[in-house]
């Protein structure tokens, strides 16, 4: 389904912008370092090249323009096929298992990291430390005098704090039996003592344990919020049918997002939301220049790869530069890399735009049934499955009620 989508906003988004961007411009990018190697090679070539560009400068733009033309064409024709392959959909049966048994535990390790932070944001949040403190001292605060039985107790949560703000300057996690200890001990020396005198030493040196602790608590709460929205976004490149590449895990993100938030089967009403997308000018142009990225780092990634894998072979056999075939080599496998990770990233971006744009266009399309919009998650699962079982399945089903607006 995904395939389909992405040939889909291909041949009718992208244009000539789609073309120059995913397939001309890496093919040029590949002629010209072939270039650069051919004539590294063999300086003849250079004087050829340039002799011919004297004489007939017309002839050699035209030819060189329609080669890289026809081998841009070419070349993106082959985009869906090469993006499948990165994918795994191509992959033999041994090598397919083996991977996946590895994304497999790439996704546990996600999920186990996800559901750890979930699990201590909200057990940090919800004990509502600093509420608990700002009572404590309120109620101290009646008190006329500061106690001096407090001050060993200050000392002690002093040393701890400080211990606190030398991990949270190193961006460093707190533990939370630490922090747990350290609040229960506080809040009972923010009872027994005044800590608003502002002349009284142990007053201010309790308010100022106070002030540390808390700016230590919401450090806290603030990374683990950031650690857990990370922790999301891993988990959420998982579905639960799980692909041997990280790229198809993404791809199969999406339709995983429609049927389990709502039960929608988007093999069948894809090209009926698609059009009801179109209508949101920004939602598709995001669209489009998610998929814009996403052919173009494909196409660098199989041409880094090319690139490297043609030209180590050559130049094992023309030259005797070790460096050169090194940094050819090397560098083509670590551009092709990147360039497979920057894909992933616009991947991410696509399957987001889409999943966003199916929440906000779903209830479009019941209503462009004339069905009545469902009250409940369950009766929108049902509508959802019914309405499936007869488009595409031609299945039984109870009747349905339409519901037409007067115009």
């Amino acid at each position: 389904m995904i395939s389909a989508l992405l040939n889909t906003v291909q041949t009718t988004l992208l244009g000539a912008r789609g073309f120059l961007l995913t397939s001309l411009l890496p093919v040029v990018l590949f002629a010209i370092g072939c270039f650069v190697l051919d004539t590294k090679l063999v300086p003849q070539h250079a004087l050829w090249a340039a002799q011919l560009v004297q004489e007939k400068p017309g002839f050699a733009a035209s030819c060189v323009l329609l080669l890289i033309l026809v081998a841009a064409y070419m070349f993106s024709s082959l985009n869906t096929v090469l993006r499948q392959v990165l994918e795994g959909k191509y992959l033999p049966r041994p090598l397919r298992e083996k991977y996946v048994r590895h994304q497999l535990k790439i996704a546990e390790n996600a999920r186990a990291e996800l559901e750890k932070n979930q699990r201590l944001y909200h057990k940090i949040s919800h004990a509502n430390w600093v509420d608990t403190l700002r009572k404590a001292r309120e109620e101290g605060s009646k008190k006329e005098e500061s106690s001096t039985a407090v001050v060993p107790i200050v000392a002690k949560l002093k040393k701890k704090v400080k211990e606190f703000t030398t991990a949270k300057n190193s961006l460093q996690p707190l533990d939370y039996d630490d922090l747990e200890e350290a609040v229960s001990g506080l809040t009972s020396a923010l009872k027994g003592a005044n800590a608003n005198k502002p002349g009284d030493a142990n007053s201010c040196a309790l308010s100022e344990v106070h002030v540390e602790l808390v700016q230590n608590i919401q450090y806290e709460i603030g990374r683990l919020q950031r650690r857990r929205t990370e922790a999301l976004w891993d988990a959420a490149a998982y579905p639960d049918d799980v692909a041997p590449t990280r790229m198809g895990n993404i791809a199969g993100t999406v339709r995983y997002y429609a049927e389990s938030r709502y039960g929608i089967l988007l093999d069948v009403f894809w090209t009926r939301l698609q059009r009801l997308m179109q209508a949101d000018e920004k939602s598709f142009n995001a669209l489009q220049d998610a998929k814009i990225q996403l052919d173009f780092f494909v196409s660098m990634a199989w041409l880094s790869a090319l690139f490297s894998f043609v030209w180590s072979i050559v130049l094992m056999a023309a030259s005797a530069n070790i460096f050169l075939f090194i940094a050819v080599c090397a560098g083509g496998v670590a551009t092709s890399i990147v360039c497979y990770q920057l894909g992933c990233q616009s991947y991410m971006t696509f399957a987001e735009v889409v999943r966003g744009a199916i929440d906000l266009t779903r209830f479009q399309l019941i209503s462009a049934y004339h069905l009545p919009l469902p009250v409940g998650s369950d009766e929108e699962e049902q509508l959802w499955e019914n309405l499936a079982s007869r488009i595409a399945y031609d299945s039984p089903i109870s009747s349905v009620i339409y519901e037409h607006k007067t115009p």
